[in-house]
Formats: C-alpha cells, sequence, structure tokens
C-alpha cells in the first residue's frame, strides 16, 4: 500500500507535477524495463549540478518478473538533451590489438564521475549486488588509469543475430512505399 501512494503521488494531478509532465521520470524507465522483461541501462554525462539527467541516469532491472523469463541483455541508450538514442553492439566477437578475443559489453561505471552505475526503483530490502548479477551477465574486467587501477563490472550483450533483426522488416518496406509515392504528392 506504501510503495502505491508513492507512485500515486508522482502521478497526481497537482501543480508542482503539471510543471515537469513532459519529462521522463525514474519510474517510466522502470515501468519499460519490466514490459519489455529486461534491464535498461541509462548514461548520460554527469553534471555538478542537480539535473534531470543525472536523475536518470542508471540501471533499471525487469524486478517484477522472474528472472528466467527475462532477457539478459541490456537495453542501453544514451540520455542526452531530452531525447535517448540507443547504443548497439556490433554483431560478432573480435580481436583486439593484443590478439584476445573481445565481446560487447556496457561498462557499468560511470568514467566520468568515477563511481559505479545505480541501481533504480528497487525496495530498501532488495540487494543491488544481487539483482545486478541475477538479471545480468556481468563480468569484471581490470582497467587501468594514469592514476589508477581496478576492476569494473561490465554487462555482456548478447547480439542479435542478422537473419532475426526485425528492423529490416520496418526498413525495407518504409523505403518501397517511398519510392512508390506520386511526384509532387507528400504525405
Amino acid at each position: 500500500m506504501v510503495q502505491w501512494k508513492r507512485v500515486s503521488v508522482v502521478f497526481s494531478e497537482d501543480g508542482e507535477h503539471l510543471q515537469s509532465r513532459d519529462n521522463v521520470r525514474p519510474i517510466h524507465v522502470f515501468v519499460l524495463s519490466n514490459v519489455i522483461r529486461r534491464p535498461v541501462v541509462v548514461v548520460s554525462q554527469h553534471k555538478h549540478t542537480s539535473d534531470v539527467a543525472d536523475d536518470l541516469c542508471g540501471i533499471y532491472l525487469p524486478v517484477l518478473h522472474a528472472p528466467t523469463v527475462c532477457c539478459r541483455s541490456p537495453l542501453v541508450v544514451v540520455h542526452v538533451g531530452r531525447q535517448f538514442v540507443p547504443l548497439l553492439p556490433r554483431a560478432g566477437s573480435r580481436q583486439d590489438s593484443g590478439g584476445l578475443q573481445t565481446e560487447p559489453g556496457v561498462p557499468l561505471w560511470r568514467a566520468d564521475a568515477d563511481e559505479p552505475l545505480i541501481v533504480r526503483c528497487l525496495l530498501s530490502t532488495e540487494s543491488a549486488e544481487l539483482a545486478l548479477t541475477t538479471y545480468l551477465r556481468v563480468v569484471e574486467l581490470p582497467y587501468t588509469s594514469a592514476t589508477s587501477t581496478g576492476l569494473y563490472p561490465v554487462a555482456k550483450y548478447d547480439v542479435i543475430a542478422p537473419d532475426i533483426n526485425i528492423l529490416d522488416g520496418f526498413l525495407i518496406p518504409a523505403a518501397t512505399e517511398r519510392a512508390v509515392l506520386p511526384v509532387g504528392r507528400h504525405v
């Protein structure tokens, strides 16, 4: 019941919330994660002032569903200028300059703020570390900079094979329909 009261306050009709009605809030990303049953990672540039981008930046897990019915590969988006831009990995694994096999992944660390991404919308009784390893395939990779070394968490991607790319089903018909439009007529 307490959770429902918090949610209803977010969507209340008083003037304070009407001003920010056009903004995406963490609850919206959390709902999206649970609808698509997939973790969502929102990254943005760190600002030292209170900012909407910093409020959204983090990891949203589909904790309302059992992990067995969820995709463990994250949907990664960059939040910049009140817009979301998806980040997609390249298909296939590659070798780095040292000949090591590499796999696509997303760091769960904010290099610009030197802090981990926050796991958003968890209950106080839920463990962020346990939820991360349950809903994502997390590995720790060594990192070395001019000032420090350490291990940083990385979530592995599952790359969609080219034969099941759902975007082609939308893009090819759209290009064909545009080509058959009569000249001078715009839809």
